[in-house]
């Protein structure tokens, strides 16, 4: 059986609601529920196995108002937690208390863990990013912003970067920048899915 590994990289949660479109369920990564603004960031967090990543301050306690567009906070990496912090009803604020942090530090130090078991486990990796510089149709309610990383080949020749991470390995480097792209990759993914002598499903510690 061969192992394929899918690392979504970016720039915001779009990955994972294609998979969840295309009723792909797969073991959780630490970058797809992020917004992540600067993909050098995110290349050097596997080169450096996320080397300083989870430090408490890379998670602050939090109260902060609410507001249309706004982000509950940001690190060192610019990566953007919008899926982390709580949102208080009745205050309208976002919240993250000591016990939340703990239990954020401990989501993202599994996944990061098994990210990297996976990866030397992997016979086949595909890293994917869907590019910030363009808007997905269903982030239009002006809470998932536009934001512009730099010109389409920097991006590319920083994901082809991931290939020389892991030269025993079949890597596959994915930056799709428009809807037919998107398309394309969703056919490609559920085909490879779907292959009997191929699995998607393992380590999900």
């Amino acid at each position: 059986m061969i192992k394929v590994l899918l690392v979504p990289m970016g720039a915001r949660c779009g990955i994972s609601f294609l998979l969840e479109n295309l009723h792909i369920y797969l073991p959780r990564t630490p970058f797809e529920w992020m917004t992540t603004l600067n993909l050098r960031s995110l290349v050097t967090m596997l080169q450096t196995e996320f080397r300083d990543f989870l430090r408490k301050d890379h998670i602050p306690i939090i109260t902060k108002k609410f507001e249309d567009g706004q982000i509950p906070f940001e690190n060192d990496y610019e990566i953007r937690f919008e899926h982390d912090a709580r949102h208080d009803q009745e205050t309208n604020c976002f919240v993250i208390d000591e016990t939340e942090r703990e239990k954020i530090l401990e989501k993202y130090d599994r996944r990061c863990k098994r990210l990297l078991t996976n990866l030397k486990e992997a016979d086949k990796i595909i890293f994917v990013r869907i590019a910030e510089s363009f808007r997905m149709p269903s982030h239009t309610d002006g809470w998932h912003h536009t934001y512009e990383e730099g010109d389409f080949e920097n991006g590319v020749k920083t994901m082809y970067e991931l290939k020389d991470l892991y030269p025993t390995k079949e890597v596959h480097c994915c930056y799709l920048c428009s809807m037919a792209e998107i398309q394309e990759f969703s056919d490609y993914i559920s085909a490879v899915h779907s292959d009997p002598d191929i699995t998607m499903h393992w380590n999900k510690e």
